[in-house]
This record gives C-alpha cells, sequence and structure tokens, in this order.
C-alpha cells in the first residue's frame, strides 16, 4: 500500500513539474509581450495572462510542497512498515510451531489415558481370574475329599450277639437315665478386609475345601461365596 501511495506521489509530482515548467514558459512569454506592448490591448491581456501565470506557478509549487510533505511522511513509515511485517512473519512461525506442539502433546495425553484404562482392565482381569482360581481349587480338592472317602474301604460289620435271658432270682437293678452333656458353644467368625470363605475354611478346619460347610450354613447372610461384607458375622459349623 505505501508503494502504490509512493508511486501516486511520483506521478503527481511529475505532473506537477510539467505544469510548472509550462507555467514558467508562459511567464516568460507573457512578460516579453509585455516588454515589446505594441498597444494597450496586447498589453493588457498580456498582463492578465502574467497574472494567471503567476497564480497557477504558485498553486502548482504549493501542491508540490504538499506532494513533497506526504513523500517525505511515506518514507519514513516504509521502514516501520516493513519491521510490522517481520515481526507478524515470526510470530506466524511462532504460532505454527506451538500449535504443532500442543497437537503432540494432546496425542500423548490420549495415549497415556489409553494405557491407564488398558492397565486398569488388565488388572480387573487378573483379579478375577484370582478369585475364579481360588473357587476352582476349592472344588477341586471337596471333589478329591469326597472321592477319597467314597473309595476308602469299609469295616467289617460284626456279629450280634444275643444276651441270655437273666435270671428270674436276680434282682432288677433301677434304672438310670442317660447323662446329657451341654450342647456345645457355636462358633462365630467376624469377617475382616480380604477373607475369603476358603481362606476361614482353612483356619477353622484346616482344608479350604470346607468352605462349603461355612456357606451353606450362613446361606441367609450370603448372596453367594464370593461376596463377603467387612463385620459380618458368620457361623462355623
Amino acid at each position: 500500500m505505501v508503494a502504490k501511495e509512493r508511486d501516486d506521489l511520483a506521478a503527481s509530482v511529475a505532473a506537477l513539474t510539467t505544469k510548472t515548467t509550462t507555467a514558467a514558459a508562459a511567464l516568460a512569454q507573457a512578460e516579453s509581450r509585455a516588454s515589446s506592448a505594441p498597444s494597450p490591448a496586447d498589453l493588457e491581456a498580456a498582463r492578465q495572462s502574467l497574472v494567471d501565470t503567476r497564480q497557477q506557478l504558485a498553486t502548482a509549487n504549493q501542491e508540490l510542497t504538499a506532494l513533497r510533505e506526504k513523500s517525505a511522511a511515506a518514507n519514513e513509515i516504509e521502514p516501520r512498515l516493513r519491521q510490522l511485517e517481520a515481526e507478524n512473519a515470526t510470530l506466524t512461525t511462532r504460532l505454527s510451531t506451538s500449535s504443532t506442539l500442543q497437537e503432540t502433546a494432546d496425542r500423548s495425553a490420549r495415549a497415556q489415558a489409553e494405557s491407564e484404562e488398558k492397565l486398569a482392565a488388565a488388572q480387573r482381569a487378573q483379579a478375577q481370574l484370582s478369585q475364579d482360581r481360588a473357587a476352582l481349587e476349592a472344588r477341586v480338592t471337596e471333589l478329591t475329599t469326597r472321592l477319597t472317602a467314597a473309595t476308602a474301604p469299609r469295616e467289617p460289620t460284626r456279629p450280634t450277639t444275643v444276651a441270655a435271658p437273666a435270671s428270674t432270682s436276680t434282682r432288677s437293678l433301677p434304672a438310670t437315665s442317660p447323662v446329657t452333656s451341654p450342647p456345645p458353644t457355636p462358633r462365630v467368625h467376624t469377617v475382616a478386609t480380604g477373607e475369603t470363605l476358603t481362606g476361614i475354611a482353612r483356619r477353622y478346619y484346616g482344608n479350604a475345601a470346607r468352605w462349603t460347610d461355612i456357606y451353606a450354613a450362613n446361606r441367609d447372610l450370603l448372596r453367594n461365596e464370593s461376596q463377603l461384607t467387612v463385620g459380618l458375622i458368620l457361623r462355623i459349623p
């Protein structure tokens, strides 16, 4: 834009220069005609032409001065404009670099979030696998115990001996009532953090497979064998 204005000013200066040259030639011609003064009419015409030419010349000089001032101002603005253009190019480059860095940071954040989600899913799967494995081991132990008990040899049945009838002369002894022992105090266990039925069975019976006995005795408290609530009081049969 500054270059265009400068070109326009240069064209205006050239036009004014031509106009000034023309006015100077007309002025010289009018002065020549006035000096010869062939007649009063020619003298008046030469004088009027001289006045008009001088006025045109003064106007041209004023316009030339104004154009020179505009040209000087344009020359002062041009270096600043070039500096601003250079700063704008630098800022554009920095903005492009910042955009690239932001995109890289966004991709890294998304990749990290995906990795954390995959890790959490793997941990959940591992915990479920461990729980299923413990339940399977307990089931295998239970079936092994039952199989061992079913295949163990039984003791032979002893023959029943018939007692001889008592002599009529023998005095009958008074009947004695059987001695009854007090019922055993039921055992209970309060569930702590991280405990399972297999671990509780191993603690009280020494056999993890007997978790089914504890589960059967507490069916009214347990929805399934893998969900134990901390603080729950279980009956230990």
